[in-house]
């Protein structure tokens, strides 16, 4: 008996290997007591690892692209609204 088939990198749902800093990381920045350390170091990995926006979102099976073509949207969303200027979206930021 085998256990259970481990997916390859490439595929598209394969959940994130998450460490336990980067976990702690996550519930701290969503309490809202991460350290400005734990704030810089999150989003980057948010966006490169979770979302993986910087990955080629083809893929041979055409849910695998859809399914990767989803999660980089998030990213390359988070990426837009971290550079956009705020002064062109012609409002101040509400908090």
């Amino acid at each position: 008996m085998t256990g259970p088939k481990k997916l390859p990198d490439s595929c598209a749902y394969k959940p994130v290997d998450v460490e336990i800093t980067m976990a702690a990381t996550c519930q701290a920045l969503m309490r809202g007591d991460a350290t400005p350390d734990q704030q810089r170091k999150v989003l980057p990995w948010i966006v490169d690892q979770v979302c993986r926006a910087h990955d080629l979102e083809w893929r041979p099976d055409e849910r695998e692209c859809s399914f990767a073509g989803g999660r980089r949207f998030v990213g390359l969303q988070l990426m837009k609204f971290i550079k956009v200027s705020l002064t062109a979206l012609g409002s101040k930021p509400h908090a």
